[in-house]
């Protein structure tokens, strides 16, 4: 799937601190407005506290996307370098019962067949 870079939002984590604090701090002062008219008894429009609310979570995204997108980015080292790898082969085959200094020969996957004059294309047949 191919990923499609907006051109107007730009990827600086500047931005997104300061557009997520902008957005928090103009929502709290719209839960703050709504609960002071709530106390002084005046009507209060219960979109002002919606809006607030969601202002804050989306503040809050904001605020914290920067931090995910630097996760996002962080590549995973390796888990075994050359010199583990080779230690690592060391031992198991030590405790496969086989030399350890010695490297390991290739075993190989059918046993040999003695061929002679008196071997004909029968003997090959049935051979598993």
């Amino acid at each position: 799937m191919k990923k499609v870079k907006l051109k107007f939002v730009p990827e600086s984590n500047l931005f997104y601190t300061l557009s997520g604090a902008f957005v928090t701090v103009t929502s709290a002062f719209a839960l703050a407005h709504y609960v002071t008219r709530r106390e002084c008894g005046r009507s209060a429009s219960s979109a002002e506290l919606m809006m607030g609310l969601a202002g804050i979570g989306v503040g809050t995204f904001l605020l914290c996307e920067p931090d995910r997108r630097a996760r996002k980015r962080v590549v995973v080292e390796e888990l075994f370098d050359e010199k583990e790898a080779d230690l690592t082969g060391r031992r198991i085959r030590e405790v496969l019962g086989k030399n350890a200094e010695q490297p390991e020969e290739s075993v190989p996957r059918r046993r040999p067949i003695e061929v002679d004059e008196e071997t004909s294309i029968e003997d090959f047949q049935n051979f598993n």
